[in-house]
């Protein structure tokens, strides 16, 4: 179980870009409920869906840093 994911930061970065977390789950291509056990620590985020969730996001280095790799 990941403990680098900042659950806040992430769901901080989403609504400040207007997204949703459905809207991010879709863009990635998995289920609502994936992302949530994913933001929960159940499952990890892989490269790329961190990559696809920070071209999403426009997330720069640092903010994703801090998100994926607190």
């Amino acid at each position: 179980m990941s403990t680098l994911f900042d659950r806040e930061l992430f769901k901080y970065a989403v609504g400040k870009r207007k997204k949703t977390l459905e809207s991010v789950a879709s863009h990635i291509g998995i289920n609502p409920t994936t992302l949530y056990r994913k933001m929960s620590g159940i499952s990890d985020f892989n490269r790329k869906e961190i990559q696809e969730i920070k071209e999403y996001l426009a997330l720069d280095d640092e903010e994703s840093n801090r998100i994926f790799f607190a």
